[in-house]
């Protein structure tokens, strides 16, 4: 039996989100900055694809590139488990304007030099 390379698998996930998001050949090709005809040969494995014009393509279907390359070239992410309180943290963290993480960091910074007994 043989294996479909790794450009018919990327081919194929990038025509999956394309048509899940609506997006036409026409549309992602102008916004990736490339042929219509070089997205149909990528989509059909037909050409290999260089690292600059992933991530153009990731960037117009706004998705992390890992989304798009075949599972098993992706980079496994350790698990994290975190305490609720953590969570919570975190969250708080990301919905936070610049400033105010910044001034969270510095907080939290001088809060960890000292010692509490």
């Amino acid at each position: 039996m043989k294996m479909k390379s790794d450009a018919k698998i990327l081919g194929e996930n990038i025509r999956s989100v394309r048509k899940k998001q609506k997006i036409t050949q026409e549309t992602l090709a102008f916004d990736a900055d490339i042929s219509v005809k070089m997205l149909s040969e990528y989509e059909n494995g037909k050409r290999e694809m260089n690292s600059q014009v992933l991530f153009r393509i990731a960037d117009a279907l706004m998705i992390p590139v890992d989304e798009l390359v075949p599972e098993r070239l992706r980079v496994s992410q350790p698990e994290v488990h975190m305490a609720p309180d953590e969570e919570i943290l975190l969250n708080m963290l990301q919905k936070m304007n610049p400033e105010a993480r910044d001034l969270i960091m510095k907080m939290a910074n001088q809060l960890s030099q000292t010692s509490v007994a």
